[in-house]
């Protein structure tokens, strides 16, 4: 019953975290969809998709990659998998789609142009996201092939945090719309700048209370 109630606990918030670094692409299959079964829809989400058949390649590789980033990213959490050769080559797969994320990202901040409803803090928002989740793969990598993981796996936790910002955004846009209506496109960057801030503060956490049973074990044992 023990084992049970153990397994179950260790594999429950990693079906979360997978469900959660999913969930944006819900709205994005649910866009193309309405767009190829040319059925009525609103002209802002048209005007939303109609960017994407312009230069699609950038935007397949983006969802695939941060799809695969996301899967792979919440089985590196589980404690059985990582005792397993299967982590090293998942790292690296990780790694790869992460980079191609990021990459993409940039490239589609840079070359897409934006929506009504999106304002100019935005660009600097994602800008910054896509690049701090450039250097956390690369010090994560690096950490990990001069043996380092105990830098290694804060590298790569504030990597997927930052990977899985789409997703915490999504969440709070859907309750500020169902509580107070359409934002303002300053409200909105922000509400989207909030999606990655706080996805690297619960990042923080939890690397500090991984850490801590290390610490008082080291404390005791002196």
């Amino acid at each position: 019953m023990t084992a049970n109630a153990n397994r179950l606990s260790n594999w429950v918030p990693l079906a979360l975290l997978i469900v959660l670094g999913l969930l944006p692409l819900l709205p994005a299959v649910g866009r193309m969809v309405v767009r190829f079964a040319d059925v009525g829809a609103p002209p802002e989400m048209l005007a939303d998709t109609s960017r994407f058949f312009v230069m699609p390649v950038p935007v397949v590789l983006h969802i695939v990659s941060a799809c695969l980033f996301a899967l792979v990213g919440a089985l590196q959490f589980s404690t059985t998998l990582r005792r397993s050769p299967w982590h090293r080559f998942s790292g690296r797969v990780l790694v790869i789609a992460g980079v191609l994320a990021a990459t993409s990202g940039l490239w589609l901040t840079n070359f897409y142009p934006l929506l009504g409803n999106e304002g100019p803090l935005l660009y600097w928002f994602r800008t910054a996201a896509g690049l701090a989740m450039l250097w956390f793969l690369v010090q994560g990598y690096r950490a990990a092939r001069r043996r380092r993981f105990d830098e290694h796996r804060p590298h790569m936790i504030r990597a997927y945090a930052l990977g899985l910002g789409a997703s915490t955004q999504m969440l709070i846009g859907i309750t500020v719309l169902l509580m107070f209506g359409e934002p303002t496109p300053i409200v909105g960057d922000l509400m989207l700048g909030a999606g990655w801030a706080i996805n690297l503060v619960v990042a923080q956490w939890a690397i500090v209370r991984s850490r801590t049973p290390i610490r008082r074990a080291v404390a005791v044992g002196a």
